[in-house]
């Protein structure tokens, strides 16, 4: 059963189950587009991240100091992460740290 997530998380992760669906006939010629797959785990990972800070932004009793530190701290996680994908670090990135090494 999967987890609630985004449109993009739950193709990333029904990935195998859609491409053998899809065998033998031209359903999604994205998934033969290694740009596509790319942008797609990564967009899955960034997905994931932002849920991780909505949900953290949401929770009860944040006072405004607190939330603007949170958001404060997720940019600088942004700038990291810029930094790490351009230096081929893909370790926040499990989607994409994924696609990379089976593609």
């Amino acid at each position: 059963m999967m987890k609630s997530c985004s449109i993009s998380e739950g193709v990333w992760q029904l990935l195998t189950e859609i491409k053998a669906f899809g065998k033998g006939i031209i359903i999604f010629p994205q998934l033969d587009n290694e740009q596509w797959m790319v942008d797609l785990a990564l967009m899955a990972d960034i997905t994931t991240h932002l849920s991780t800070l909505k949900r953290i932004i949401q929770g009860e009793d944040k006072l405004c100091p607190k939330l603007c530190s949170t958001v404060s701290g997720f940019i600088t996680q942004l700038n990291l992460w810029t930094t790490q994908i351009r230096h081929g670090t893909f370790t926040h990135f499990p989607s994409l740290s994924e696609h990379r090494d089976i593609g």
